[in-house]
């Protein structure tokens, strides 16, 4: 099995919203997410591609609008079955609609298939507080810790804003910055990347 290439996101076409009609351009096996340590490990499969070049992976939180977070080559023309894999490090807890979608080298986007992965929240309570959350805010790791964390802070696009080293006890005022109001997704993992905490928090 040759190697797949990854491209930036940058690098596909803006806006670049697929049609829901019927591939004839891939005949796709399987399309599968598996959680994993706050990670998605997502892995599809063709049995032939004709005409292919590009596989995108798509997130939404509501199933209606999404938006692009990996895109990666395909094989081109091929009557071989090939195998991809793409993880998603820091997933977004709760529920979240992926879409795979191919495109064409004559640049047509058709969607493949679409799964719902639910994230649970069955992790220890870690709370920032106060929330909403003003000016600046507070992380209480309520002493369940050794050693040193890294608090991570995504967009409901899975997008990370802030990113910050915490020691155990530490109970630093962390300043708002220029974040936007609206609604956030916190990640806390030790430096194994093991997830240990996570949850959602609203700027006013």
């Amino acid at each position: 099995m040759k190697t797949k290439l990854f491209l930036p996101i940058a690098m596909v076409l803006l806006n670049n919203i697929c049609s829901a009609q019927t591939s004839t351009a891939v005949e796709l096996n399987f399309f599968t997410g598996t959680v994993q340590s706050g990670s998605i490990i997502f892995n599809w499969e063709t049995n032939s591609e004709v005409n292919n070049n590009l596989f995108t992976i798509q997130i939404s939180s509501d199933g209606r609008k999404f938006s692009d977070i990996h895109t990666q080559y395909g094989s081109g023309t091929s009557n071989q079955v090939h195998s991809y894999s793409y993880t998603q490090t820091n997933a977004t807890y709760g529920k979240n609609y992926y879409k795979l979608c191919q495109t064409t080298f004559d640049g047509n986007c058709i969607e493949l298939k679409t799964i719902v992965i639910n994230i649970e929240d069955n992790i220890d309570e870690i709370t920032v507080y106060p929330n909403p959350v003003g000016n600046h805010f507070k992380i209480n790791l309520n002493n369940k810790l050794d050693g040193s964390v890294q608090f991570s802070l995504y967009n409901t696009s899975g997008i990370q804003i802030m990113a910050k080293s915490i020691q155990q006890y530490e109970q630093e005022m962390m300043e708002r910055g220029n974040i936007l109001p609206g609604v956030y997704y916190y990640v806390i993992a030790d430096f194994n990347n093991k997830l240990i905490g996570k949850g959602k928090v609203v700027f006013n």
